[in-house]
């Protein structure tokens, strides 16, 4: 972390921005993004993708179960795997895994690198 640089302030920042952007600007309108430029609704899409898989980082290390539900999850597959496979391409995933099973659920986290253990 570079020195002086509060993470806390430049996520409440960051959030502050898509805010407003998501609630006073047509969601096709195209933004900078630090993946690159996106239109509003892909950086909404890539954001519900982003919480999602990051609850499960924290809920699979303080061994809790995922609350990420099944129809969520499919969702995510559908809409995202495609956003999911770009952003690989540009080092912001780890390669696949073969799923743990059949779930969306599990689908979901293997396609975004992630192991299912605590899911």
């Amino acid at each position: 972390m570079t020195t002086g640089v509060d993470p806390v302030e430049t996520f409440w920042e960051h959030e502050r921005a898509l805010r407003a952007v998501v609630t006073s600007e047509d969601l096709g309108r195209v933004v900078p993004h630090r993946a690159g430029p996106r239109r509003v609704d892909a950086v909404l899409l890539m954001r519900a993708g982003d919480v999602a898989l990051h609850a499960w980082d924290v809920a699979s290390a303080a061994g809790q179960p995922w609350p990420v539900d099944e129809d969520l999850a499919g969702w995510l597959l559908e809409a995202a795997a495609p956003v999911i496979e770009e952003l690989r391409q540009l080092g912001f995933f780890a390669a696949p895994l073969p799923a743990a099973g059949g779930s969306n659920r599990e689908r979901l986290l293997a396609l975004a690198g992630r192991r299912s253990t605590a899911s």
